[in-house]
């Protein structure tokens, strides 16, 4: 199933690369999942999706999930991910209910917490440490936004 068709149905999975990204909607909130260390096209093509999802410019909640496997983006990945969310920043705050992390392992979560602290989101989010805990919230931020 294309990115697209998933956009226009609100419904369904997208894999991106298998075994490394994958984006889904869930009731109107886009999930990330991340396995292991994605190259720059398997990065680039997680971004090109998530792009085409947010750009749609209707409330929305994200979950970005990892995998106690994964490992963290390149430098380069890092600061592609950081001019996209430059580049977007007006539709983020303006659409998006809530952004919510998966983060499996305490020291990534510490690290992270330590990034937002010097780099906050326009938004509000959490870090949690399970997907169904970081989904569950991300619908309930995106229920209460929207009736």
């Amino acid at each position: 199933m294309r990115v697209s068709e998933v956009a226009i149905d609100f419904v369904g999975y997208a894999p991106i690369v298998p075994d490394l990204f994958a984006v889904e909607l869930d009731d109107g909130v886009i999930v990330a999942r991340h396995d292991g260390r994605p190259d720059d096209a398997a990065f680039d093509a997680y971004l090109d999706a998530f792009t085409e999802l947010v750009m749609r410019e209707i409330p929305y909640a994200s979950v970005y999930s990892c995998s106690p496997g994964s490992r963290m983006p390149s430098v380069g990945q890092a600061k592609k991910q950081a001019a996209w969310i430059r580049d977007h920043r007006r539709v983020i705050e303006t659409h998006c209910r809530g952004l919510a992390f998966s983060l499996p392992t305490p020291l990534v979560r510490g690290a992270f917490h330590a990034i937002l602290s010097m780099q906050p989101f326009g938004v509000e989010h959490r870090v949690m440490e399970n997907e169904q805990a970081a989904v569950a919230w991300a619908k309930q931020r995106l229920r209460a936004s929207t009736g």
